[in-house]
């Protein structure tokens, strides 16, 4: 338990790392070199999100990179978005004289959880240890 613990830790730390370049570049796209907001969100949301999943492959998860992973990190992010959006329509139909944007911040750990929770499953580290099998010997007797 323990362990999985240190894991939610570390893939907090690395969502928060990536929410502040995500800040950072969006402003400097923005800003700076006047791209498309819509084209620089973008970029900044897939960017990050790659990084996220190398991030938290290797230090977080210790597992090896591979398509199937990113697929499955890719699909997890995307099935958080959906069940945010789900929430925050249920939440804005039963609370409708409360500030939206605390509503959305409502769901943030809902949507940290699940990630957590499939991202887990996606990238554990999944080494099968080998047992070694003794050689049979053609002198021993079966």
């Amino acid at each position: 338990m323990k362990i999985l613990i240190l894991k939610f830790i570390g893939f907090c730390g690395v969502g928060g790392a990536m929410t502040l370049l995500s800040m950072l570049m969006i402003a400097l796209m923005n800003e700076v070199f006047h791209w498309n907001p819509l084209f620089s969100y973008i970029f900044t949301y897939v960017a990050t999100l790659v990084l996220s999943y190398y991030l938290n492959s290797k230090l977080v998860f210790h597992s090896s990179l591979s398509w199937k992973n990113m697929g499955g990190y890719f699909g997890t992010y995307l099935s958080g978005m959906i069940l945010g959006t789900l929430l925050l329509r249920w939440l804005c139909v039963w609370f409708p004289a409360c500030n939206h944007t605390l509503l959305s911040y409502a769901i943030i750990p809902v949507t940290t959880v699940w990630n957590f929770i499939f991202v887990h499953l996606f990238l554990r580290n999944r080494q099968i240890k080998k047992v070694p099998i003794p050689e049979e010997s053609p002198d021993e007797p079966y």
